[in-house]
């Protein structure tokens, strides 16, 4: 059995809805005065009962999904002409965080992971786990370093020794760069 929004939404009445629910009612963005609540989940329910673009690969498919990416478009287009729009999009990109219980994952991975005076920083000259000169035994601490290390594209001596405090970190730099695989920078 499929529900629909109406199904779901029938036993409540709106205005209970937000009385228990919320114990609010809805208000206007742009006046701030109270909204009916029937007339608030008016909107909500309309569009129950439309189906969405099929999505099967098939040509009509393919053209729902095109003309309404190109409805968008044009919206967006109109969006960017508003100056005070912009300013605001432009602000919230710069202000916006990514945030997984209190840690900021944008952020540095740690205060010791730093450069210091002494840090050789080096490139990954070739992507991968192939060295252009030969294949390189490595134990498995060092491969899981080096695995972690090849993932980036640039890196310091310090960040290595930082994320795989096990490993020595100069000798496994030196093997790699031995190889190839790395150039100091």
């Amino acid at each position: 059995m499929s529900m629909t929004l109406a199904d779901i939404l029938a036993p409540i009445a709106p205005e209970q809805l937000f009385a228990e629910y919320y114990d609010k009612q809805p208000l206007h963005v742009r006046e701030g005065v109270a909204v009916p609540a029937r007339q608030y989940c008016t909107r909500a329910t309309s569009r129950d009962g439309h189906p969405l673009p099929r999505q099967d690969g098939t040509a009509a498919a393919r053209f729902a999904l095109t003309s309404r990416a190109a409805q968008l478009g044009q919206r967006l287009s109109k969006l960017t002409r508003n100056r005070k729009a912009m300013e605001v999009l432009g602000k919230f990109t710069a202000d916006y965080r990514y945030r997984c219980g209190g840690n900021d994952l944008l952020a540095d991975a740690a205060p010791a992971a730093t450069e210091g005076e002494g840090s050789a920083t080096f490139h990954i000259l070739t992507p991968g786990t192939k060295a252009p000169s030969a294949t390189l035994p490595l134990a498995p601490a060092e491969a899981e370093a080096a695995g972690w290390l090849l993932s980036r594209n640039d890196v310091a001596e310090a960040k290595l020794r930082a994320a795989h405090p096990a490993i020595d970190a100069t000798g496994l730099l030196a093997k790699l760069a031995g190889a190839g695989v790395l150039a100091p920078t």
